[in-house]
C-alpha cells in the first residue's frame, strides 16, 4: 500500500514556519514523524490533524520569540 509522506521542507513551506522549527517539532514529538535513512518523514494523514492546531503553532512561535529565536 502506497503512503504519502512530506518532508520537513514541504511542511515548513505549507505552514509558513522555518525548517528548523519543523525539525524541532519532529524531534520533540509535537509533529508525528519518523526517520528513514537519517531523514525525517511526516505522514500527510497525520499532518492533516495539525491543520486544526493553529493555536499550537502560535504558541510555538511566541515561545521562540520569547527565548530569542
Amino acid at each position: 500500500m502506497y503512503k504519502d509522506y512530506s518532508t520537513p521542507k514541504q511542511i515548513a513551506t505549507e505552514k509558513n514556519l522555518s525548517i528548523r522549527t519543523v525539525y524541532r517539532m519532529c524531534e520533540s514529538g509535537l509533529l508525528p514523524a519518523f526517520r528513514v535513512g537519517g531523514r525525517w518523514r511526516i505522514s500527510n494523514e497525520k499532518n492533516a490533524d495539525m491543520e486544526d492546531s493553529e493555536a499550537i503553532l502560535r504558541q510555538i512561535r511566541e515561545g521562540m520569540k520569547k527565548s530569542g529565536w
